[in-house]
């Protein structure tokens, strides 16, 4: 084997070193994107799994929602223009409401 036979072949393996290194990044983006796909198919899968339990429980959260926003309704009235009973009287409500999803 001659020098420029080497020459070539040295040539002829730094560009299949470059084409390999360019297609395992392609296959390292192609993982990640796998990855991902399968992180959300599973998170999908999850949401579906508790949508029962999110519909049952969902009501409860409405009720709390509406119960705080009633509260605060009351709150600016007490505070603001009749007097608040207590120095607790907002932290007394608040425990209340929670108490009430319990």
């Amino acid at each position: 084997m001659n020098t420029s036979e080497i020459e070539k072949l040295k040539a002829e393996n730094k560009a299949l070193r470059k084409e390999l290194n360019a297609c395992n990044a392609y296959v390292d983006r192609l993982n990640m994107t796998l990855d991902e796909q399968y992180e959300w198919v599973w998170e999908v899968d999850a949401i579906t799994q508790n949508e029962d339990y999110f519909h049952d429980n969902a009501g409860q959260l409405f009720d709390f929602v509406n119960a705080f926003m009633n509260d605060l309704i009351f709150w600016k009235t007490k505070i603001f223009y009749e007097g608040a009973p207590s120095v607790g009287f907002l932290n007394d409500s608040i425990t209340t409401n929670a108490n009430m999803l319990n």
